[in-house]
């Protein structure tokens, strides 16, 4: 009778030790916390696109377009009725971007680049060339309308409730998608943006809103994004008919440290969940 109540006791302890799935659950469906090769299965079976950009929406003879391009998987799930309005519909994405545990054998968290996919112009002699319209390939502007990131924002918090946190720091990390690849910088005082942090008992959740674009405005009266090339360090002034665009907005979903520990994930001898 003893050895059964142990039994019992033990089966109620592991029981309540469990992690669901769910719990590491994040937007599209997709679960942190899986090999990276489930990792990648999850996101072509629920039918995710790797789409194939340039990284830049402006290019000039002396930049080669192949040393330009970069391949990321596409999720829609914010560009959705009621959070965006038609004028902006199938315009906006995020593109996952994801960490490795400290082996590099499971994926502990994905960033959610938000960008948009736009016509590409070349410069040549003074001339604009569409060049999307020849190669049918589009460039990735991480410039976005800050009332979408609000938008974003509000949807998040229904989701996972009021934020745990709201901070600027000169220490924020910066995601620009560039050349082949996505490089990281650091934030400093010209590039400051405010950061919204979510918690649940296994993840945490991270909005970066990004920075106040140097060079990027949506116009009201033209139903469209407007860019000036230039090299401004400082905010777009503003026409009166102009809507402020965030520079570099990211999401990011990760485990937390206990959950980490829990699965251990940075444990060569782990199997899967």
């Amino acid at each position: 009778m003893k050895v059964l109540k142990l039994f019992i006791i033990a089966l109620c302890l592991t029981s309540c030790n469990q992690i669901e799935k769910s719990d590491l659950t994040i937007i599209d469906g997709v679960q942190l916390g899986v090999g990276k090769v489930d990792f990648y299965n999850q996101l072509d079976s629920i039918g995710l696109k790797i789409e194939k950009m340039y990284t830049s929406i402006y290019f000039d003879k002396s930049e080669n377009l192949q040393d330009n391009t970069i391949n990321l998987y596409k999720t829609e799930v914010f560009d959705q009725p009621g959070i965006f309005d038609k004028a902006v519909s199938n315009t906006h994405h995020g593109f996952y971007y994801s960490i490795s545990s400290a082996r590099g054998t499971y994926i502990i968290g994905t960033y959610i680049l938000l960008g948009r996919c736009v016509e590409t112009i070349y410069v040549k002699n003074n001339q604009l060339y569409n060049i999307s319209t020849y190669s049918k390939i589009k460039g990735v502007s991480q410039d976005i309308r800050v009332d979408l990131i609000d938008k974003i924002q509000n949807v998040l918090t229904l989701k996972y409730g009021q934020p745990a946190e709201i901070s600027k720091s000169t220490l924020s990390l910066l995601y620009k998608i560039e050349k082949n690849n996505v490089q990281v910088y650091k934030s400093d005082t010209s590039s400051l943006g405010e950061t919204v942090l979510w918690k649940t008992k296994y993840l945490n959740i991270y909005l970066f809103k990004g920075f106040k674009s140097f060079d990027t405005a949506w116009s009201v009266t033209d139903n469209t994004y407007n860019t000036m090339l230039g090299f401004s360090k400082s905010a777009r002034k503003l026409n009166s008919d102009e809507i402020s665009c965030y520079s570099l907005p990211y999401i990011y979903y990760e485990l937390n440290k206990e959950t980490i520990e829990k699965l251990k994930l940075n444990d060569i001898n782990n199997v899967n969940i």
